[in-house]
């Protein structure tokens, strides 16, 4: 019986969502393109990659510095990746999971360095952890859109692209990036009146 839940589990940790499914024939496509189609990829899987570090690490700088490790490891080792095995999001979370356990045990070795050189460690600034908060807020208040309105608003209204660069990268026109910025939007007002 243990078996059987242990394979259940194994195999309920690889399955994605069906929404998010379709798009591995396109993931796997970006990763092949080199740097133009990981920038898409990268753009594409941010808000994802950085939502799940942000609840799992609480440090500002932490926080960051894992999420430009995710990509650059994805990066390095895009050839590796296989949408039969699972979806991009599940081979992004397996890495931001080895980042993430590596982080600590570096930060667990410089919190014993700085201790036996009796040296202080500094906090990030005030802008740094309001920008950081900020985010993930964002990030928590787009997580239950589609997936194509989740990506416009990103991008239209966080990182503050033009809608005719969202359309080019997407390869939609620049109104169907429009509805799907104002659909998304709309949601949002009507989640928040709720």
């Amino acid at each position: 019986m243990l078996h059987r839940l242990k394979n259940t589990l194994q195999g309920e940790r690889r399955a994605c969502p069906r929404a998010l499914a379709r798009s591995d024939a396109s993931d796997a496509t970006l990763l092949r393109q080199g740097v133009t189609g990981f920038d898409a990829f990268y753009r594409r899987h941010y808000l994802y990659v950085l939502r799940y570090v942000g609840h799992r690490v609480r440090d500002t700088e932490t926080v960051l510095d894992v999420v430009n490790e995710v990509f650059a490891a994805a990066y390095l080792g895009r050839a590796g990746f296989d949408p039969d095995r699972g979806c991009a999001e599940a081979w992004l979370t397996g890495i931001a999971k080895n980042k993430i356990a590596a982080h600590a045990r570096d930060e667990y070795a410089a919190i014993e360095a700085r201790h036996r050189l009796g040296l202080e460690r500094h906090p990030p600034s005030d802008s740094v952890l309001a920008e950081l908060d900020a985010l993930l807020a964002a990030a928590d208040l787009l997580a239950d859109l589609p997936r194509a309105q989740r990506a416009a608003v990103w991008e239209r209204h966080v990182l503050d692209r033009r809608y005719g660069e969202i359309a080019a990268d997407a390869g939609v026109s620049e109104a169907t990036v429009r509805k799907r910025v104002s659909t998304g939007l709309a949601r949002l007002a009507r989640q928040a009146r709720a």
